[in-house]
């Protein structure tokens, strides 16, 4: 009997370690067509849509930061 293979395995983007920071920071990028973001925490925003995206990354401020951020 075959094993399966691993050959579709991605690990996680998340390690969910997150520092402290005093002022977020979140930076953009892409990958392909893709959008993503990051904070300076470390949190990741992978969301494919971007409307969906900015409002983890509000949400995310709001909760986690008091608000306090900066987008790059």
């Amino acid at each position: 009997m075959d094993r399966p293979t691993t050959q579709g395995f991605q690990k996680p983007l998340d390690s969910g370690q997150r520092k402290k920071v005093g002022l977020a920071v979140i930076s953009y990028g892409t990958a392909g067509a893709l959008g993503f973001a990051q904070c300076s925490c470390g949190k990741p925003f992978t969301q494919r849509r971007e409307k969906v995206r900015e409002d983890a990354i509000d949400r995310h401020l709001a909760e986690k930061h008091g608000g306090r951020g900066i987008r790059l």
